[in-house]
């Protein structure tokens, strides 16, 4: 088994030294020092994992460091990888879909001591470009730096290198690194005139111990773990421009998962990391044989923010709650038929036309982070300058609440909860299963995300439901013989194929979630209404799935916060069957389960099971009969 080993490196540079990362710049400079969400001065981890590769390839090319494959393998590969097919048939070939297996953390700036300040009165420092034909400035060549370091001054930088590898493995990596180290002659982003020369490398290699994780006695079938992240998280990655990738706020079940997976993989040696985590995947299973045999079905719930101070994930903000012109509270109108809903005498704003959320993720329980922008560009090898096209701004979420309005020391820190569950089995076994995942996750799994942010993680006793729930009183008497579901995931609840197929001018939703509710309950509920909202997932999520002669189907899903009424036929029988809703998630439907082939398991070729987090619902929630517009007090409304 390997071991995560935690390379500390101490880099001296001498001033002057700039390092800028796309962030916000202030009146009269061009470029600002790189700050981090928490405030201090850095330079990204990418620099110097870029400058070290750099260092590395050049060796590699006197023959004196390792191979090529070595170093794509440490590094990952780049796009202009382009290796032989007689070389790629070779056994000692690294298989280029796999992340760089060495992970950076930014350097911070822990000499000499300052703060991060960016106001006007900052020091600063002009350079410009002669034209080598006038012998005078370039035109449109001048730029206007922060100065933070005298000429001269020694500045220390520290961060560390992580990877995975046995003691043997770990002695050899370090020795290359080090001597990759080394052979770096200039940091920063900033070329010639002296700028950022390396001047001494220190390191020292620590091997991380387990860290044992606050867990709770008892039967471990059901838990929760809350991350509190150190580095900025970038999820998802929609694009909504060519070079803008924007993150999303919640963490979707299937990423924990796949980090889960990843670590695991990397833990016990197996290559490459992204394989599947199976009996099959015999170096897992030989160390975490329940792990290995139950990992499919442990059910992982998406990770919600909230303040750091909360103990339960918030509640996604129904579809059906409304605003009425002129009156500042929120009413929900789930329980409104349509001749209630006609007689309403004010002007009824659902989500679509919320000209604001703050009130509404308050009074759910939503602490929504800060989000920064990052620029980050590939530098052609040989000018050493930003490559063509190949600038990218990215969306992070910081780990931070947003900034009060005029405040630059406002950091409250956020987290992000998610729920697990393990899947229903003999209690010995399931015991056995929990302790295995325990004694994994101890071992060092810290990384999550598309640029892999570094986090720290605690185990915890499921806590109460925020929004207490009376599902529990499910009857005919009790809850108006009503079942209120409010989707807190987006659910695939349709094949969007078929549907549009059958349809003689529009898809007939209301048969679709009516045929969906009528399946998964065996006709033991009826839908009555529903407050619903459509949603296409498409990508490499519909090419890894089952598409029918080669045609390309996105995925259509119903989005988190929809609200289904279903009518009760049958208490008892509904009873159980949303019961088991409610704690394993919506199951798929039958159009999508008869297109997976036999001797495939759900998750292969459909990404959005209820394993994945999809598919997570809230029943008969308080909320629609406390705040049912049709039972509250006539207000004076414009």
């Amino acid at each position: 088994m390997n071991t995560l080993h935690e390379l500390q490196v101490e880099l001296t540079v001498r001033a002057p030294l700039i390092s800028g990362g796309g962030g916000d710049s202030i009146r009269g400079l061009n470029k600002l020092f790189i700050r981090r969400s928490d405030g201090r001065i850095a330079v990204n981890g990418s620099h110097i994992k870029g400058k070290l590769r750099e260092a590395l390839e050049e060796l590699v090319t006197k023959k004196a460091c390792q191979d090529e494959f070595s170093v794509i393998k440490w590094f990952g590969p780049e796009e202009s990888t382009n290796i032989s097919s007689n070389e790629q048939n070779q056994e000692t070939a690294p298989d280029y879909r796999t992340k760089s297996l060495l992970h950076f953390s930014d350097f911070i700036i822990a000499s000499p001591s300052m703060q991060a300040d960016c106001s006007a009165n900052q020091k600063r420092l002009t350079k410009v470009r002669i034209d080598s034909n006038t012998g005078t400035s370039k035109e449109q060549a001048l730029q206007i730096v922060e100065n933070l370091f005298d000429p001269g001054t020694q500045v220390t930088l520290l961060g560390t290198i992580s990877f995975f590898a046995n003691s043997s493995e770990a002695d050899a990596t370090v020795k290359t690194l080090l001597t990759g180290l080394k052979w770096i002659t200039a940091l920063g982003g900033s070329k010639g005139s002296g700028f950022g020369r390396l001047e001494r490398v220190r390191t020292t290699l620590r091997c991380s111990a387990p860290v044992f994780p606050q867990t709770h006695s008892g039967h471990h079938q059901e838990f929760s773990i809350h991350f509190e992240f150190l580095d900025d998280l970038l999820i998802g990655g929609i694009k909504k421009a060519t070079y803008f990738v924007e993150s999303e706020n919640i963490i979707p079940g299937g990423a924990i998962k796949g980090s889960l997976a990843r670590f695991l993989n990397r833990l016990c040696g197996t290559s490459p990391d992204w394989t599947a985590i199976d009996t099959n995947n015999s170096a897992v299973s030989d160390q975490f044989p329940q792990l290995a045999k139950y990992f499919s079905k442990i059910r992982c719930s998406h990770a919600f923010p909230v303040a750091i101070d909360r103990e339960h994930r918030p509640v996604t903000i129904p579809f059906s709650a409304v605003i009425v012109k002129g009156d500042k509270d929120i009413y929900d109108v789930a329980l409104l038929d349509q001749e209630s809903f006609i007689r309403q005498p004010g002007h009824l704003l659902f989500q679509i036309n919320w000209k604001s959320f703050e009130e509404a993720y308050r009074l759910f329980g939503w602490t929504l982070p800060e989000i920064i922008n990052k620029t980050r560009t590939a530098i052609h090898k040989k000018s050493k300058r930003a490559q063509d096209e190949s600038l990218f701004t990215f969306q992070y979420l910081t780990p931070f609440q947003p900034r009060e309005t005029g405040s630059a020391t406002c950091r409250e820190k956020i987290k992000w909860i998610a729920d697990i569950r393990l899947p229903d089995c003999e209690q010995e076994v399931q015991q056995k299963l929990a302790e295995e995942f325990f004694s994994a996750i101890q071992q060092g799994w810290r990384y999550l995300g598309k640029r892999d942010a570094r986090f720290n993680f605690s185990i915890r006793e499921p806590e109460p439901k925020a929004f207490h729930e009376h599902f529990e009183e499910l009857s005919l008497e009790t809850c108006d013989g009503q079942a209120i579901v409010v989707l807190q995931t987006d659910t695939l609840m349709f094949d969007g194929k078929t549907l549009a197929e059958n349809a003689t001018h529009f898809p007939d939703l209301q048969a679709a979630y009516k045929q969906f509710w009528d399946e998964v309950t065996d006709g033991s509920c009826e839908l009555i209404r529903f407050f619903a909202r459509q949603k296409l997932a498409g990508g490499y999520q519909a090419k890894n799935s089952f598409q029918l002669h080669e045609h390309y189907y996105p995925f259509v899903l119903t989005e988190a916060g929809s609200v289904f009424v279903l009518g009760i036929k049958n208490p008892d029988k509904a009873d159980n069957f949303l019961e088991q809703f409610r704690q394993s998630g919506l199951p798929l439907p039958s159009d999508i389960k008869k297109r997976i082939p036999k001797g495939t398991e759900d998750w292969q070729k459909c990404p959005f099971v209820p394993e994945n987090g999809y598919g997570e619902i809230r029943i008969n929630l308080e909320w629609h009969w406390l705040r049912d517009l049709n039972n509250q007090p006539e207000t004076p409304r414009s």
